[in-house]
């Protein structure tokens, strides 16, 4: 490799370990935090069900039940919120902290069918958030 080569891979490689990249219009703090349920006005619930309907119920249902149209042909099916369940808890039957399911809904799930949901702006996930926390039974 040429002189000119190696530095522009060490270059490439700094930029990259030290995070120098281009960042999605959205961006999210390393620990996000959301207001549960209880803390979450009736605005924001409300707002954060329409979304829900719009963008989420075609998987998951429009209750959150995981009977959405398109469940059927989803491996793994979409859990039942109202249910409890939640893909990285349902081994272990601990209710999803609000930080749980904002990761989920950041990031997506990996091997399932839930894809990350950055493109909505962060009021709308957060909103999504408070509302799924309202489908959650209180205790699980």
């Amino acid at each position: 490799m040429s002189r000119t080569g190696i530095i522009a891979f060490g270059a490439l490689s700094i930029g990259l370990v030290s995070g120098c990249h281009e960042k999605s219009a959205v961006t999210e703090p390393d620990r996000p935090s959301v207001a549960t349920s209880a803390d979450a006005s009736p605005s924001i619930t409300a707002r954060g069900r329409a979304v829900f309907s719009e963008k989420c119920s075609p998987c998951h249902g429009a209750e959150g039940k995981g009977d959405g149209a398109a469940a059927d042909l989803l491996v793994p099916h979409p859990p039942d919120f109202t249910r409890g369940l939640f893909p990285s808890r349902e081994r272990t039957g601990v209710r999803p902290t609000p930080d749980d399911l904002i990761l989920s809904l950041n990031t997506g799930l990996h091997g399932r069918s839930m894809p990350g949901w950055r493109n909505l702006a962060d009021s709308d996930r957060r909103a999504v958030i408070a509302y799924l926390l309202t489908l959650f039974p209180m205790s699980s």
